[in-house]
């Protein structure tokens, strides 16, 4: 079993990691998509290895809680299609 290791991706501190508003949504309906194609756990975003993974792809980026996950974004994207 691993061990909680550091890896986080260093960034130039010029170019601040940082996300808009609109990419954050765009990332919040992906993985809305996939949890729901894929029959994925709503639970997965509360999940430390998800959480370690998702903040070496971006230190921004803030998942959304479960609730957000069930009452907002999985029924947005029903709304969607």
């Amino acid at each position: 079993m691993l061990n909680y290791i550091d890896i986080r991706i260093k960034t130039n501190p010029n170019t601040p990691n940082t996300l808009t508003k609109t990419a954050q949504a765009k990332i919040d309906n992906i993985l809305a998509y996939i949890i729901s194609t894929d029959m994925m756990p709503y639970s997965i975003v509360t999940k430390d290895r998800f959480k370690m993974y998702t903040n070496a792809l971006n230190t921004s980026y803030k998942i959304p809680s479960h609730k957000i996950m069930t009452e907002s974004r999985i029924p947005y994207l029903y709304r969607m299609t």
